[in-house]
């Protein structure tokens, strides 16, 4: 999976790129999640609309950075999420515990202050 980052005020968006799967080729999204948490980064956007694909794999990989980013009191959403991630989110019930936008400006501001 590749990625790009851009800042909008102290939230960083995450342009994600390719397939979101077991054995991803290239950074997998936990670690991407991870190293954006290590650098103190706790307000994170995930925008999916390049997204290709996602299996069991990229869901654990998102179930797990949710958490992570939860435990260090932070917030993961996501972004334009393609009709196909939509529907295995909704599958899994997680489209109701991970909140997600169509316009990004709508969740950049869905975050609390500091």
């Amino acid at each position: 999976m590749e990625y790009t980052e851009r800042r909008f005020g102290d939230v960083v968006i995450v342009d994600l790129e390719g397939k979101a799967t077991f054995g991803t080729r290239g950074l997998a999204l936990r670690q991407i999640v991870e190293d954006l948490l290590d650098r103190g980064e706790r307000r994170i956007l995930l925008n999916m609309a390049e997204v290709s694909y996602m299996d069991s794999g990229g869901i654990g990989d998102l179930v797990v950075s949710f958490i992570r980013v939860s435990k260090r009191s932070g917030q993961l959403k996501l972004l334009n999420l393609t009709d196909k991630t939509h529907n295995l989110l909704e599958m899994t019930s997680l489209i109701d515990v991970i909140r997600h936008f169509s316009d990004e400006t709508e969740a950049v501001n869905s975050f609390d202050p500091e």
